[in-house]
């Protein structure tokens, strides 16, 4: 899951057209203009965000939101697969190494 995921954000990444008609077909809401405005905005940044603080913040946010005990990130996320895949495909740019968390 985790592989087709990103090779879908590698195709987008790449065909700007495809992708831009395949917004339109799916959100009537948009026109052609729009979307190409929100494509190269996003296109800046490509790739999985991979900045721990803000997965922090997720976990506290939801813990809250949703009562549950405090937890660390390490309790609700395990980014193993995505180095693997993210190196597979050779998009892997940089990695904090406190995304490795012990099994």
């Amino acid at each position: 899951m985790v592989r087709a995921l990103l090779r879908g954000v590698m195709i987008a990444k790449y065909s700007k057209e495809e992708t831009l008609d395949s917004i339109l077909r799916h959100n009537q809401f948009i026109n052609r203009e729009l979307a190409s405005l929100a494509y190269e905005e996003v296109h800046k940044e490509w790739g999985p965000v991979l900045d721990l603080d803000a997965y922090q913040r997720k976990v506290d946010f939801y813990t809250k939101e949703w009562n549950l005990p405090t937890k660390p990130v390490s309790d609700y996320y395990n980014f193993k697969y995505l180095k693997e895949v993210l190196d597979e495909l050779d998009m892997l740019r940089s990695w904090d190494p406190r995304l490795d968390f012990k099994e």
